[in-house]
Parts: structure tokens; sequence; C-alpha cells
């Protein structure tokens, strides 16, 4: 019968998932999702697509894992897709020594790799900003380190004007030129 769907509260429908195209519901199941398979063995993809979406917060979806090859191949790749889904994905939480050489090099130029590879050898890099005692930042250096007591901070040529106000408020902080001896 050709009639719009009445929704009401509390009311389930049933009906197929050509007829449901244009509609949505907030929960959706669909059974026997190993029967969208044709009588050659494809997969009904399309009627599967419009059946899947029109889930608005819950799909559920059911079927029979021993029946054709297809329709075993169908529940797994399901099955692959709501695993993907829910597994947490792998991030990198930190660049390779190599990324952060490259990203220091093509601020201060590469004709100071030989002296930046020197200084990440010989010291304890830190790439972050150099906070005063109140907690506020007192310098953002492109790196610094530690040595014998005191920082040694090594900036771009844009902010090292704006810098040498601000270290000196009761930080003793050694400003580095790419290529100063150390």
């Amino acid at each position: 019968m050709n009639r719009p769907y009445e929704r009401r509260d509390n009311t389930l429908v049933f009906t197929t998932s050509h007829s449901y195209k244009g509609y949505e519901s907030e929960v959706v199941m669909i059974p026997c999702v190993d029967q969208y398979i044709t009588g050659d063995g494809q997969i009904l993809a399309n009627s599967l697509y419009v059946a899947m979406t029109r889930a608005r917060s819950l799909l559920a979806i059911y079927g029979l894992t021993h029946g054709s090859t297809v329709s075993r191949r169908l529940l797994q790749t399901i099955s692959d897709c709501v695993e993907a889904m829910n597994s947490t994905p792998s991030v990198e939480f930190s660049t390779s020594l190599q990324d952060d050489l490259n990203d220091i090099l093509d601020t201060i130029g590469v004709e100071h790799r030989e002296w930046l590879v020197d200084c990440w050898q010989r010291f304890e890099i830190h790439q972050e900003p150099i906070f005063a005692i109140d907690g506020s930042i007192l310098a953002e250096p492109l790196f610094w380190f530690p040595q014998d007591g005191e920082l040694m901070a090594c900036f771009d040529n844009a902010s090292y004007p704006n810098v040498q106000q601000a270290v000196f408020q009761g930080r003793q902080l050694t400003i580095l030129k790419p290529g100063d001896t150390i």
C-alpha cells in the first residue's frame, strides 16, 4: 500500500528497505542481513545501504553465520567494519628525531645541520616554551637545554629582538645563534 508512514511514540514499523527510502528512525534493526544476496550470489549493496543509513542513533544488524560463501563474506565485512569503528586508532604521539631536526633546520638553515646534530647529541634538548617562576611564558625558542645552571636557548631570527627584553626577568638565559660555540 503506498501510503506515508504515521509516526507515533512507542510504535514499531516493519517494512522493506526499498519502501523506507527517504525516511529515518532513531533505531533501525536489520534481521537476516545474510539474505541481502541475489540468486546468482551478488550482494544487494544498494538495498543494504538504504537499510543501514536509515538509523539516526542505533543500527542493529543480525544474520546467520552458516550460510553461503557470499553471505559469510558479507557478515565478515560488516563485522570488520564494526571492529574498525570501535577500535582506537594508532596515533603517533611524538615525532622522530629526524623530523624535529628537519623542522628546526627549515628555520635556521641547512648549513647549520652539523652544529644542530652536535647539540642534540651532547645536551638534553627541549622544544617547548621557557616559563617564568609565576608560570607565564618567558620565551618561545626553537629549542633550549640546561647547561651548568644556565638555560641555553636558540631562537629564530624573527623573534630574537623581542626575546632580549623578556629573558632577563630573573632567569639566567644565554641566547644561542646557530653555529655558536658551546
